[in-house]
């Protein structure tokens, strides 16, 4: 399972751009890297059924 992380900070941050963003826009998204991502639930039981064969 691959996951993208999202930072959620522009890349200024100044306090006219804090302002109009509290009030009339969304924080911006943008990727900041993709990484993979094993749930421990899925590793155990991918685990076991490597000690079942």
């Amino acid at each position: 399972m691959t996951l993208t992380m999202y930072e959620m900070y522009p890349d200024r941050w100044t306090a006219e751009h804090d302002e109009r963003t509290r009030t009339t826009e969304r924080p911006r998204r943008r990727a900041r890297r993709t990484h993979r991502v094993d749930p421990q639930i899925i590793v155990a039981l991918e685990q076991l059924r490597s000690a079942g064969k």
